[in-house]
């Protein structure tokens, strides 16, 4: 796979990023331009006035914090990336760009995407396939968590883990110029681990990302939504299989299950 050009424009202020892409997969200019030449375009916001996250919960993406969408193509990539793996891969790449800014705290990642520092939700990340289009385009968004201050009133209330930004992780102040470097630094990740998965394999990217796995050898709830309390397993945690789904063990007769999407909570 040759390197993609991760081009990236950078606005003070939209609705969503995420949108934002979306939006130019629409539009005449895409289709003029001839679409896959968009491969790897990307939009840095500082404010996002209706950022969301996974089951278009609200993220709170005011002034300080970076917001940054990127357009990849499936088919572009090649049948080596599969969905799930192109997650596993998404996410590792915003720890290892987050890992310089943190000081001497570790970094986690909680299943499926989160970046996670002092046991706060650093980073989120929401990925969006749109099955059908020519391509098969994958909008991933990437939220972290800068020196914004974070309003807890308009986080949901089963918030799981609170928010932490780099600001109080490191003991060190920031400003734009560390945002958008910081931005530059996922992608430049990105492109070089989807880069390395097509040449050398998966296997490498995919035990990094095991070994940083939040809660492994714990006992954890899958849950389908926190919010509505529905429980889907219990047990202990034992990381994820080649497809990127948990690997849970039922503690009452051993048995290790695969499950392929929820919420995880520590029990």
């Amino acid at each position: 796979m040759n390197d993609i050009n991760f081009a990236l424009t950078i606005v003070k202020e939209t609705t969503s990023t995420n949108d934002d892409i979306e939006a130019l997969l629409n539009s005449d200019i895409a289709r003029d331009a001839g679409l896959l030449n968009f491969c790897g375009y990307s939009v840095l916001a500082f404010t996002q006035s209706a950022g969301r996250g996974r089951f278009e919960r609200r993220w709170d993406s005011q002034y300080g914090g970076l917001y940054l969408s990127t357009l990849l193509f499936k088919d572009t990539l090649g049948n080596a990336f599969n969905f799930n793996m192109i997650v596993i891969i998404t996410a590792l790449s915003a720890l290892q760009a987050i890992e310089k800014y943190a000081g001497n705290g570790a970094l986690n990642i909680k299943w499926p995407n989160d970046i996670i520092g002092g046991n706060k939700k650093i980073c989120g990340i929401l990925t969006k396939a749109l099955a059908g289009l020519p391509g098969t385009p994958l909008i991933i968004g990437f939220g972290v968590n800068v020196f914004n201050k974070i309003d807890s009133n308009v986080l949901r209330n089963s918030c799981v883990l609170e928010p932490v930004n780099l600001e109080e992780l490191a003991s060190t102040k920031f400003n734009e110029n560390d945002i958008t470097t910081l931005a530059a630094e996922i992608l430049t990740r990105l492109n070089h681990n989807l880069k390395k998965a097509a040449e050398d394999g998966y296997a490498e990217i995919f035990a990094d990302y095991n070994s940083k796995l939040l809660y492994a050898g714990e006992n954890i709830t899958l849950y389908n939504r926190i919010e509505d309390g529905v429980k889907m397993a219990e047990g202990r945690f034992h990381g994820i299989d080649e497809n990127g789904f948990l690997l849970i063990e039922d503690t009452t007769c051993g048995k290790i299950k695969t499950y392929p999407a929820g919420e995880i909570k520590k029990l």
